[in-house]
């Protein structure tokens, strides 16, 4: 299927209407991304170590979107994004990891996952994830 650039593209309008919460335990790779998220335009952005944290910032506000940490913290990651997604259906969650497992990912997204971010990632890579996960074409229930 071939889709034109111009409809998997966020304008800068759009990039400032979504809030970014960012969970990663390693703080260097979260205040990476972080600035990277930052300076790819995108609007409101938060962050947490870890998943429950992550939990006292969603109840503090609404994030459209969720960059989280795909191996356990003091929450396993399925058991987060089922949380979330209970919350709030409308919420783009994307998980990330250093080392990918077909199945863990393959899991994550039956629940409910948008897309999926590969460490050690590029300013490329986090754009194309956040775009995709929000104007791409959602995985398929089957």
């Amino acid at each position: 299927m071939f889709l034109e650039e111009d409809s998997l593209a966020l304008s800068p309008a759009e990039r400032q209407g979504l809030s970014i919460l960012i969970i990663e335990p390693d703080p260097n790779t979260r205040n990476n991304l972080r600035s990277t998220v930052k300076s790819l335009g995108y609007g409101g952005i938060s962050d947490a170590p870890n998943h429950v944290t992550a939990f006292e910032r969603l109840n503090e506000r609404k994030f459209t979107h969720i960059l989280f940490d795909s191996k356990k913290t003091n929450m396993t990651p399925r058991e987060f994004l089922q949380k979330v997604l209970e919350g709030d259906r409308t919420t783009v969650c994307i998980p990330t990891s250093n080392e990918p497992r077909v199945d863990d990912i393959f899991d994550l997204f039956v629940v409910g996952a948008r897309g999926f971010l590969v460490k050690p990632f590029t300013m490329d890579t986090v754009d194309e994830a956040i775009i995709m996960a929000t104007k791409g074409e959602p995985i398929a229930e089957a």
